[in-house]
């Protein structure tokens, strides 16, 4: 998936037009680096937890008015880095820039990307029955009725991307004697 999203990235650096353009691409480049799927984390001098992030499989975004394309991105570029298949569905028309990241990621990776509205029609055919459904607010992700997910937004360190991307994965930890 790395090569895939500094494809992405490099295809969208070539459409800048607005800062919201260059933020996404940044996005995709940062996200790139963060596809390592190992987890280790240190409890005590005697517990070590390791693990493995996996894909929770299709992802359909709902995607709020108030959400804009740099945003939209990261989340994006999160879950394709958890290696999910995504599905997009924008409750609004759609600005050019995002139509334009939009068009991009439909067409450098349509194994794993599908957008399903666009133009005011919308084509559900290309999201899978076992879809899990994320409503993307700017505060928050909202899961299939459970509880609320929030997160730091900007996404700008590896601490933050790692926790977005966990966001859209489930991880198998194994105990470990340290």
């Amino acid at each position: 998936m790395r090569a895939s999203l500094q494809k992405i990235a490099n295809r969208l650096s070539h459409l800048e037009h607005l800062e919201s353009d260059r933020e996404a691409t940044g996005a995709f480049l940062a996200f790139a680096e963060e596809t390592d799927d190992a987890f280790e984390a240190s409890f005590a001098p005697e517990i070590t937890l390791r693990g493995t992030f996996r894909a929770i499989g299709t992802l359909l975004f709902i995607v709020e008015p108030e959400c804009g394309t740099a945003f939209l991105a990261r989340h994006i570029a999160a879950a394709l880095a958890a290696q999910n298949f995504v599905a997009v569905s924008v409750l609004r028309e759609q600005p050019s820039d995002m139509s334009r990241m939009l068009a991009t990621l439909e067409d450098v990776v349509p194994e794993s990307f599908a957008t399903i509205s666009r133009n005011g029609t919308e084509n559900w055919t290309k999201v899978p029955r076992d879809s899990h459904t994320a409503i993307l607010t700017p505060q928050a992700v909202f899961f299939d009725g459970m509880p609320q997910v929030t997160f730091d937004d900007a996404a700008t360190d590896h601490a933050s991307r790692r926790a977005l991307i966990s966001t859209y994965s489930t991880l198998d930890l194994h105990e470990t004697p340290a």
